[in-house]
């Protein structure tokens, strides 16, 4: 593994971002990070990439899930569920992952049909079911991890430096104001893009072990392939 010669790491450590210094909203339920062990096809160990509070802060409308899988699964079903701040539901979809390894794979919320986008200064509760048994009616074998977002409004000023900032500079900015989505999307593209790249896998590492989740750190990253709506 070589580190370029042109990639500079970002000032800010990400180890010093208060990313675990939110609050799930009172009249909410705390987050569950990570699935209980099961029964059956799903595995124990399922994680959401997300922080310890199990809230993170985002400036985007439709911003992506990480989550983590310990073994590979093919033909599950996967339910995404979104909540507000009063657990009242606002949205929910069910699509087929046709095939997945082991590893760290993304939702991508502006890939689903019709989810509404975020509103600024609001909290949101979401939940992804793991359904292991979409033939049965027993839910007991299915694994659910679910979390909190709050989208947050940046400034003129703001918007203009991510813009004209590469990705990797563009850490800094996204560390400055702990927004959490931004961070994991940007690092998981970079390392994609890069997988020889020593400085983005110490950054990835690096935010993983600020939010007890290191021991995934050394994990793939894995694309789900995705079938169809289930009726």
């Amino acid at each position: 593994i070589v580190q370029t010669d042109d990639t500079k790491a970002p000032n800010t450590p990400l180890s010093q971002t208060e990313w675990n210094n939110f609050t799930p909203p009172s009249r909410g339920t705390p987050g569950r990070r990570e699935g209980a062990g099961t029964r059956g096809r799903c595995p124990g160990g399922v994680t959401a990439l997300i922080p310890t509070s199990t809230l993170g802060r985002t400036a985007s409308e439709k911003p992506t899930i990480y989550y983590y899988i310990p073994t590979s699964l093919e033909a599950v079903w996967v339910k995404f569920e979104l909540l507000d701040e009063e657990n009242k539901p606002l949205y929910e979809t069910n699509f087929q992952m046709k095939q997945t390894k082991a590893g760290v794979i993304g939702l991508d919320l502006s890939q689903l049909k019709d989810a509404p986008s975020l509103e600024v200064n609001t909290n949101y509760h979401w939940y992804l079911t793991i359904r292991c048994e979409p033939d049965t009616l027993d839910p007991s074998g299915d694994i659910v991890i679910d979390g909190w977002i709050n989208r947050v409004a940046l400034s003129p000023t703001q918007l203009k430096q991510f813009e004209q900032t590469e990705p990797r500079e563009r850490l800094n900015l996204y560390a400055e104001e702990a927004l959490w989505y931004e961070t994991v999307r940007t690092l998981a593209q970079l390392r994609l893009s890069n997988p020889e790249d020593t400085i983005i896998l110490q950054r990835w590492s690096e935010l993983l072990n600020s939010v007890g989740l290191g021991n995934i750190a050394p994990q793939p990253l894995v694309k789900s392939e995705l079938g169809g709506s289930l009726q």
